[in-house]
């Protein structure tokens, strides 16, 4: 069986290029049946990537011409795992001729639109298409693949038909081609490493900020927090209000992979999202813990993640919300564990190629009772 993954946006943001990257290594490493193809209005910088034709590129148009390649693409494949596409207006129509087709969710679809923008009148817009139109566009889906469980649910949920046609394809790494970074931690300083693009609602850039602001205890060393990746004006303002002797916060901007793996080389934990209830969220599948883990370095968030137990020590679930104290915690019981066995020990949950693999023989099974 072939299959061919398609991803359609506007924008490939860095971390959804990573995650394809490992997903062609890792294809072509284990010789798996799976192609990959990223279709987006900017310039390609990987053989799997193609650009938007011009006249494709506004909002509107950019879901025809992924429907388009679809339609083109799927005689060549037994079977297309297509991306979910939101703000669709094509999809009842022209998904009639994929029909050979499994979408793919990252989100639950109506909760994320309806903070896209602050909640104003083109979120509401957003959400009536996904509420009224979606549902057209999935009656001709073979199936559904969700990146975690609780994502699987709420499409189960939304669309009750596809019921017995379901997988979890969470998000893996392609360990083979990685590895550790350096180990330069410094036991006079607590630092923590914060990965973003943007700073988005969900990634709770404030939730840390109003617990270092709140935080009565002595840390018994200077904190530093490494910020990477955009942050609007009043992040800024809201991180200036925390920095003081003790707390030191560095807001790099933007940085190439080295210059990360440079930080975390110093990192004792690197923290996660801090807010996907904002998304009405309390699992996820993110690449960036997937990134941390690989290179070795603990990670602290405040949600599960969807290939992790839930006693796995290396990741903590902070249910309780964000804690200076918890995170001060978790820093001293790793702090004499070495970035080789916190590597080791999620390889086994988080690679990509055993998670392709699984995926295929499931795909296999449910195409078979199709």
């Amino acid at each position: 069986m072939r299959i061919l993954h398609i991803t359609t946006v506007r924008e490939l943001y860095s971390g959804q290029r990573r995650q394809l990257e490992s997903e062609v290594e890792a294809a072509q490493a284990a010789d798996l049946p799976w192609d990959t193809l990223a279709i987006h209005a900017g310039q390609p910088l990987n053989g799997f990537e193609k650009q938007i034709p011009r006249f494709f590129r506004s909002r509107l148009m950019i879901r025809a011409y992924g429907w388009i390649t679809a339609i083109q693409r799927s005689r060549e494949y037994d079977l297309i795992i297509l991306r979910d596409m939101q703000l669709d207006l094509f999809g009842p129509l022209l998904g009639l001729f994929v029909r050979n087709r499994f979408t793919v969710h990252h989100a639950k679809e109506i909760e994320e639109l309806s903070v896209l923008r602050g909640g104003g009148f083109y979120s509401r817009v957003a959400v009536l298409l996904e509420k009224y139109v979606k549902p057209l566009t999935m009656r001709s889906s073979q199936g559904i693949a969700a990146v975690t469980g609780e994502i699987r649910d709420y499409e189960i949920a939304r669309f009750p038909w596809l019921r017995d046609r379901t997988l979890v394809l969470p998000n893996g790494y392609a360990f083979r081609s990685s590895s550790v970074t350096g180990d330069a931690r410094d036991a006079n300083r607590r630092t923590f490493t914060f990965v973003c693009a943007e700073f988005t609602a969900w990634h709770g850039l404030d939730r840390l900020t109003d617990a270092l602001q709140s935080f009565e205890g002595r840390p018994g060393s200077v904190l530093a927090f490494h910020l990477v990746g955009r942050l609007n004006e009043e992040q800024q303002e809201m991180v200036e209000r925390v920095r003081s002797a003790d707390v030191e916060i560095h807001c790099h901007g933007t940085l190439p992979k080295d210059a990360i793996d440079l930080l975390l080389a110093e990192t004792d934990v690197a923290i996660g999202s801090l807010a996907l209830d904002r998304q009405s969220l309390r699992e996820a599948a993110t690449l960036k813990v997937r990134e941390y883990l690989a290179a070795g370095v603990p990670v602290y968030a405040t949600h599960r993640d969807a290939a992790l137990p839930e006693d796995f020590p290396y990741f903590r679930n902070d249910s309780t919300g964000v804690s200076i104290t918890h995170l001060l915690e978790m820093a001293q019981e790793v702090s004499g564990v070495s970035r080789t066995q916190v590597r080791e020990a999620s390889r086994v949950h988080l690679d990509k190629e055993e998670i392709m693999r699984s995926a295929l023989r499931q795909l296999g099974e449910l195409r078979r009772t199709a």
